[in-house]
């Protein structure tokens, strides 16, 4: 570390008084980096020997203080985990409170935003916590309001897309008939569905641009008005967040605005611009053709999932696995629970069928209900085969000559089986 030696080899002279470690070049005490070179020994300059300058300070120190950064920023990424895992493992700051406006009262809500690291994270172990921070209390039934899209809920948020592709308007096939099966879905939410959550003291499960979720949040919202916090039966629904990204952008009345305000990380993920790339690459550039869903205004716990994976070249992309993993894993924690399902309408692509499947599998009751008034039915089909029974019995029971007659053989022959 020591230049004076040097320094007398290359003719100058070494100030003696000055420290070896405040000579410029030298590396100070415990060194952080080499000493730089000194480009070479003396060069000819019109007669005179010039001696070459060491290379200043400043550069090992801006890159000390680049390497310094770097290692800064780790840090705060790996401390940035290190939190966001002790904030799984107590659940703590995670659950908002929001007000929720409806009419001339105010509803109280529980959001939870989950992005996809911490809903992966979050095991069925965890549930149990997950459900009292909700303030969801161990119900006596479970009933599971399975995804029923292509109604009203649906087509509202994909309003040009119906448009673009008029054989996906299903499966009602005219705006009477949606009307009509509309009508039918807040009868059966009402007079069926809202007096058994009441009787059981139910856990109900909804979903995003479900149908009969949102036709058994209208009809229970008096309901829940009435009990308060006594409510007997209690309201959970699994949304995704890029099914709401251009609706928070647009349209500041938009009763899921009320959540988004509550959410640190989902602003960021919309500042930083990432919810929208996976968007162009999921639905295309045109910003028309991206869904545009609101939330129905009531009393329920919300839980939103993030719904971000990488993707190639560093872009994220939608991604559906990590939330339909928790949903498993939420509903298997309740699994000494009786439980039933009822599902109408349908999905896209039958995305459901799995989730049905696995739901049937563990022994629980599955209820699907047809949206289409059929031409033909059982019913029918009875009537007609009763019809057609006492027929043949009354032609037996009467008499018949020993000699049929020509027109009797022909009849025979045309009898049906």
């Amino acid at each position: 570390g020591d230049l004076r030696p040097a320094q007398a080899a290359m003719g100058a002279e070494p100030d003696v008084n000055q420290p070896a470690a405040d000579l410029p070049g030298s590396v100070p005490q415990g060194g952080q980096w080499a000493a730089p070179a000194t480009g070479g020994g003396a060069s000819e300059n019109h007669g005179q020997t010039k001696t070459s300058q060491p290379t200043e300070m400043s550069q090992p120190e801006s890159g000390a203080k680049d390497g310094t950064n770097v290692n800064s920023s780790k840090g705060d990424a790996d401390l940035e985990t290190q939190l966001d895992d002790l904030k799984i493992a107590t659940m703590s700051n995670m659950v908002e409170d929001v007000d929720l406006p409806m009419g001339d009262s105010i509803a109280k809500c529980k959001f939870l935003y989950l992005t996809t690291r911490q809903a992966g994270k979050l095991t069925q172990d965890e549930m149990p916590k997950v459900r009292e921070k909700l303030d969801l209390p161990p119900p006596d039934m479970v009933i599971r309001l399975m995804p029923s899209h292509f109604g009203k809920e649906w087509w509202d948020g994909f309003k040009n897309f119906k448009g673009r592709f008029p054989a996906k308007t299903t499966p009602e096939l005219t705006d009477e008939d949606q009307e009509k099966v509309q009508h039918q879905m807040l009868l059966l939410a009402k007079e069926v569905i809202l007096p058994f959550a009441i009787r059981t003291r139910a856990l109900v499960i909804g979903s995003d641009g479900c149908s009969l979720t949102a036709a058994f949040l209208k009809v229970s919202a008096a309901t829940q008005k009435r009990y308060g916090s006594d409510c007997p039966f209690r309201v959970l629904i699994f949304a995704s967040a890029y099914f709401f990204t251009a609706t928070v952008s647009d349209d500041k009345n938009a009763t899921v605005r009320h959540f988004f305000a509550k959410s640190d990380p989902w602003k960021r993920k919309m500042e930083m611009g990432t919810i929208h790339g996976a968007l162009s690459g999921k639905y295309g550039e045109d910003e028309a053709y991206w869904p545009r869903f609101d939330l129905v205004p009531g009393r329920y716990a919300l839980i939103i999932f993030e719904c971000l994976s990488d993707g190639s070249e560093g872009k994220s992309r939608i991604s559906d696995q990590s939330p339909g993993n928790f949903i498993n894993d939420f509903i298997s924690s309740l699994w000494e629970v009786p439980a039933i399902a009822v599902q109408t309408y349908g999905t896209d692509h039958m995305k459901v069928m799995p989730t049905i499947a696995e739901h049937v599998s563990r022994g629980s009751s599955l209820l699907l209900i047809d949206s289409r008034e059929r031409g033909f039915s059982t019913a029918k089909m009875e009537a007609k085969v009763k019809e057609e029974l006492a027929r043949k019995k009354q032609k037996r029971e009467e008499p018949q000559d020993l000699q049929p007659t020509q027109s009797a053989r022909d009849e025979n022959e045309h009898e049906p089986t």
